[in-house]
Formats: structure tokens, C-alpha cells, sequence
């Protein structure tokens, strides 16, 4: 089983600027190179 890795601080600024203009975590994650759950749990769980 795969252990959880966080992301850096400029995934998250990437994640939290690609949510600020409209787009959905499943293209978001395509485009970091993360899973989907990966980018809701860091957005849920915060």
C-alpha cells in the first residue's frame, strides 16, 4: 500500500490559484501529476 505524500507549498499555491479561476480537481490533478482524492483531501481536510 502507498503512503500518503504531501504536497510542497507550491502545489498547494498551484492548487489553490487553479481553484480560484473555476477549474475541478480531477484536471487539476491530470495537470500536477496527483490524484484526484489526493487534491481533496488537502482542500477538505484544511
Amino acid at each position: 500500500m502507498k503512503r500518503y505524500k504531501h504536497l510542497t507549498i507550491f502545489e498547494r499555491e498551484t492548487l489553490a490559484n487553479k481553484l480560484l479561476l473555476g477549474q475541478n480537481l480531477e484536471d487539476i490533478g491530470k495537470a500536477m501529476g496527483r490524484h484526484k482524492s489526493t487534491l481533496s483531501r488537502e482542500v477538505y481536510e484544511r
